[in-house]
């Protein structure tokens, strides 16, 4: 799996792990696209470890064409907050949400989520004070073509680097 922040491009991280397991570390309020070797995963989990409330990153993950999907969000092993994600139709609505929208560009095969924690954590615990937190996508693909939109992306989606202050009130 390859990880690209969209400010760095040209700069990307691959990950090698035990499938589908993979822990990268990331820059809270970035963008990034995420792509893989083969065929994307059938079913991915992503759990945004050590997030404070409110603390987000968005991800654009490369499917083939023609994949539709069923997206969550909820608690690890809890049902009372699971949510299912609103298809949005533009990226500036994804980033405008509070992390229950998701938006699936055909053209470019990206599918975007704005991944959001919602509850406080405290001390140094890696879950939330309700429990680990996760957002679970489930992708039909209809073709087994490799899932690496790296060509694609990068025009329509890369970024200007800035910078974001990282110290907390």
């Amino acid at each position: 799996m390859t990880l690209i922040r969209d400010d760095y491009p040209n700069n990307p991280l691959s990950l090698k792990g035990i499938a589908p397991t993979y822990q990268p570390i990331v820059q809270l309020e970035k963008t990034y696209t995420m792509h893989w070797d083969g065929r994307a995963p059938d079913k991915l989990y992503i759990k945004p470890g050590e997030f404070n409330r409110g603390d987000w990153l968005r991800v654009g993950i490369c499917y083939p064409s023609g994949t539709t999907f069923k997206i969550t969000r909820g608690l690890w092993r809890q049902s009372q907050y699971k949510q299912t994600l609103r298809r949005v139709y533009n990226v500036a609505d994804v980033d405008r949400s509070n992390g229950d929208a998701y938006f699936w560009d055909e053209g470019h095969r990206l599918l975007f989520i704005k991944v959001v924690a919602r509850f406080n954590r405290e001390g140094w615990y890696y879950c939330s004070v309700k429990g680990c937190e996760e957002i679970t996508i489930e992708a039909h693909m209809r073709s087994g073509e490799r899932s690496d939109c790296r060509h694609r992306a990068y025009g329509p989606y890369r970024t200007s680097p800035h910078h974001v202050n990282l110290q907390r009130a």
